[in-house]
């Protein structure tokens, strides 16, 4: 028999004697959401709730018991609402699996509406370092970008970081793109004024409105102690940060590159073109300075760069031209270009490239000199042997050696080498073409490189492109005798990783 007691409040059974039977709990409603990895509060909202129950989660779709949640600690609101505590860091809460909260009292169970496991955002960028940028990044510049996918559930994404490891005097972090920057007014290059500078600090990539979806990441960001000395440029590409050591007037020039991190550096080097001989019958062109380039890792300190000149323009009779001067840098030299020799059997003179001998029987001068691997530059062309117009031969470039003038032609400096040190490419040490007097007919072209034209009938010869390292022209001659051109100064040009 089954009675309601009034007195009691409660149905009761006798069996032998009268006994209260527990009401059974219900659940209407929860509210919060449970994590992989986090504490989680549950409110759970129902009837007919005591204390001493019996709280667990259950998958959804079989009614399994998930092991290390079979005895969740509660708080009992009222009869009508409990607080149930989930705890965090137990493998068997994998995100997005579909559970139910369970209430079992005298053995008596009630579940919850299905609840799916939630996901921490799941960061995409390493940890680690996130970027390596320049002292010389400016204010208000992108240094990298935070990347985290939402996980499962979605939401917005909210970036952060730790206020007390990453430094906002120097860098912002854009909460909703991830996007750091420089800050908009304050330079970086203090950070690294004794030498590499790592910040490093902690980002956050979380949720917008559910704090138990957040996942904390370890990065830096290393700022670089840039060397100095030179002209300072960039790559169109972004990779390669430039140095450039010019010889600004025709003398020697002395130049100092600074660095306080041993890096890997390219460089390229440039020696001093030749000058041609002064016109008379036929003068050799100017041979090309040396032409090297070079990978090394210089250790911490200051070295000295030296431009080396070219030699200079030379205007009496026959002539002979100038060397020029040698360019050095790091320990490696590269030589000035050898001298054009003047009329008659004079010998080019020898160097990085050898100038063009005298017209006549005049032979070239040696190139790579002194020797190096790879050769620095080549031999000068020799002077015209027979038949009119007498011609010089070509100064020697860094890519070939100087032309030896054929009949009623006039005789090339020799082709330079190209090199893309300097962010594109570009031709350096070219040949002086020789000079020759009136009867010639063609056009006498320098090397490609910056080897100037030589001089033909009553022009003087043209002079080394600056910076090139190409040698002078020969003097022409036509009843006077034609100045011979210059040659070009040298250069250094070094590159390192950006």
């Amino acid at each position: 028999m089954i009675i309601y007691n009034t007195g009691e409040t409660a149905l009761q059974q006798y069996n032998g004697g009268w006994t209260t039977i527990t009401p059974a709990p219900s659940v209407t409603s929860t509210s919060g959401t449970i994590n992989e990895d986090t504490n989680a509060t549950i409110t759970v909202n129902g009837a007919q709730f005591v204390s001493g129950m019996t709280i667990k989660l259950v998958v959804a779709s079989s009614g399994a018991d998930i092991v290390g949640h079979t005895a969740l600690s509660y708080t009992l609101v009222s009869a009508s609402q409990i607080t149930v505590t989930v705890p965090s860091a137990t493998t068997a809460l994998t995100p997005g699996l579909v559970v139910q909260i369970q209430v079992i009292k005298s053995g008596l169970a009630a579940n919850s509406g299905s609840l799916t496991v939630s996901e921490d955002p799941n960061w995409t960028t390493a940890a680690g370092t996130l970027a390596t940028v320049s002292d010389a990044l400016g204010v208000g510049q992108t240094v990298g970008t935070l990347v985290a996918a939402a996980g499962a559930g979605g939401g917005t994404l909210v970036y952060s970081s730790d206020d007390s490891t990453f430094d906002t005097s120097y860098f912002v972090l854009n909460s909703s793109t991830g996007v750091v920057t420089t800050h908009a007014s304050t330079a970086i290059a203090a950070l690294a004024s004794s030498g590499n500078y790592t910040e490093s600090f902690n980002a956050n990539a979380a949720i917008s409105g559910d704090a138990t979806k957040n996942t904390v990441r370890a990065f830096n960001i290393i700022v670089r102690k840039d060397p100095t000395g030179g002209a300072i440029t960039t790559s169109a590409d972004g990779n390669y940060r430039i140095h450039t050591f010019y010889n600004a007037g025709n003398g020697s020039a002395t130049n100092v590159f600074t660095t306080s991190i041993a890096y890997e550096i390219d460089f390229l080097i440039v020696g001093g073109g030749g000058s041609g001989a002064a016109g008379n019958g036929g003068c050799g062109g100017g041979g090309a300075g040396g032409f090297r380039q070079i990978t090394i890792t210089p250790v911490v300190g200051s070295y000295t760069i030296v431009i080396g000149a070219g030699g200079t323009s030379v205007a009496s009779s026959g002539t002979n031209g100038n060397t020029g001067g040698a360019s050095t840098a790091f320990g490696y030299s590269a030589a000035g270009g050898g001298y054009g020799a003047g009329w008659g059997n004079q010998q080019g003179g020898s160097g990085g490239s050898g100038g063009g001998g005298g017209g006549s029987t005049g032979t070239g001068g040696a190139g790579n000199t002194p020797s190096t691997s790879p050769v620095q530059g080549y031999a000068g062309g020799n002077g015209r042997t027979s038949s009119l117009p007498y011609s010089g031969g070509g100064g020697g470039g860094a890519g070939e050696v100087g032309q030896t003038a054929p009949t009623d032609e006039l005789a090339a400096g020799g082709d330079g080498l190209a090199s893309v040190y300097s962010g594109s490419s570009v031709f350096y040490a070219g040949g002086g073409g020789a000079g020759t007097e009136a009867y010639a007919t063609s056009t006498n072209n320098g090397g490609n490189g910056g080897g100037g034209q030589g001089g033909r009938t009553s022009y003087v010869g043209v002079a080394g492109t600056p910076n090139t390292g190409g040698g002078g022209g020969g003097g022409g001659y036509h009843f006077a005798y034609m100045a011979s051109g210059a040659g070009g100064t040298g250069i250094v040009i070094v590159r390192y990783a950006a």
